[in-house]
Formats: C-alpha cells, structure tokens, sequence
C-alpha cells in the first residue's frame, strides 16, 4: 500500500509538472476589476503591463506619459536586468536559454513557454502570432524582447537588433513594469508584491492600507484594553 501510494504520488508530480511550469505568474487587473492587463511575477513581485497596452508607441512617446496624472503614472521602463530575468523565468526549462544571449532562434515547435509568453505578455497581433515588447538589453540598447509564430514555426527574438528611443513598430509594444500600488488589484491587496524589496508594502513610512490597517488597528486596541 505505502508502495503504491509513493507511487502515485511521483505520478501526480510528473503529471501536474507542466501544468504549473508558469505557477509564479499571475494575471492581475489594471484600471477595472477583471481587465487582466498586467501580470504579476511572484517571485519579483514586480507587475509588468501587457505590451499591447503600449501598442505602436516608442519608449520616449511612453516616458512621455508616465509622469503624475498621465496614462502610464506609476509606471516606469524595466532595467535590463528585470528585462531578461522576465524571459529567463518565463523560459525556463526551454531550449532557447541555451543559446546565446542577444540572437534570434526559430524553431519548429511552438513551446508551451512560448505559449506562457504570450499569455502572460500580451499579443501583439494575433495573425500571426506576435509578441513584442520593447525594452533595454544589457549593453544599453533598446530591442525586441518576444516572439513570433507561423504555421511552420516559432522564432524567439531576445536582444536580436538595436534600436533607438524614437524607435517605433506596429508590431511590437514597450515593456513596463511596477513595483506595486498601481493597479488595481494591488492596491486592493499590497501583499501581491511582497517579495519586492521596493514595493509600498516594504515601504515602512507607507500610508498603512488594508490588511496592514486592520492589523494596526487590533493591535492598538489591545493596548487600550491591556492599559
């Protein structure tokens, strides 16, 4: 019986494996409940908005309207280190990672990391399949970080060519990303982002919200009572 059940358990794990193979990301909502224009990267705790929200634009056009009040306030570019440490995670356990860095790869088959990518990147297009973000790579250069599917394969672009700022394409979006208490999910729950040192859940001057608020709030009240 303890035979057996060790067994099933191996099973299970073998079996559920690839479907949590993008378990550390979430979709959350953005301006409206239930919109799914961001994806929260658990184990970062960073958000990043999905590149057709920012379809069509350049990263100076973008920058341009992040400031107080603008269409993007709160938002900022990803360093190149969060750019590829996103791909990394998203890729992992792919053959693509094995390559060098800064190329474009084609393959046959349609991956289900590349599947995770766009779901959780957001499309470009959707015939064909394309999704493009803008951002830095590591030698400061703006590229295409993303992919794109024909009937016959899928090629995955990771810092293939450089670009300036201006740089515009219809096909392609600008990363962004946020620390937390931009959308809207996580201003209703501050603790999407606790594993982001930046986060205003780390933040211990941060106005308190929330969970935070209601736990500040017994504890002062079980001070009056011990008093």
């Amino acid at each position: 019986m303890k035979r057996f059940i060790k067994t099933l358990a191996v099973t299970m794990v073998c079996v559920t494996a690839p479907l949590s193979a993008h378990a550390d990301f979430v979709h959350t909502d953005w301006l409206t409940e239930g919109d799914e224009k961001a994806t929260l990267h658990e184990e970062t705790g960073i958000e990043w908005l999905k590149v057709d929200n920012t379809l069509g634009m350049s990263i100076d056009e973008v920058l341009a309207e992040t400031g107080e009040g603008a269409l993007y306030d709160g938002w900022r570019l990803p360093t190149a280190q969060e750019a590829l440490g996103y791909w990394e995670a998203i890729f992992e356990g792919s053959s693509v990672l094995d390559d060098p860095q800064g190329g474009r790869y084609t393959y046959s088959a349609y991956t289900p990391q590349a599947q995770g990518w766009v779901e959780y990147t957001g499309l470009s297009t959707s015939s064909p399949i394309r999704s493009y973000g803008m951002g830095y790579r590591l030698d400061g250069q703006v590229s295409f970080f993303g992919i794109s599917r024909t009937s016959s394969s899928t090629s995955y672009w990771n810092g293939h060519e450089a670009y300036d700022e201006a740089a515009v394409s219809q096909y392609a979006g600008v990363l962004l990303v946020s620390d937390g208490g931009v959308t809207l999910s996580s201003i209703n729950d501050p603790m999407l982002n606790i594993n982001n040192a930046n986060a205003p859940v780390n933040n211990v001057g941060a106005p308190l919200t929330g969970v935070a608020l209601s736990m500040a709030g017994f504890l002062a009240l079980s001070t009056r009572r011990k008093r």
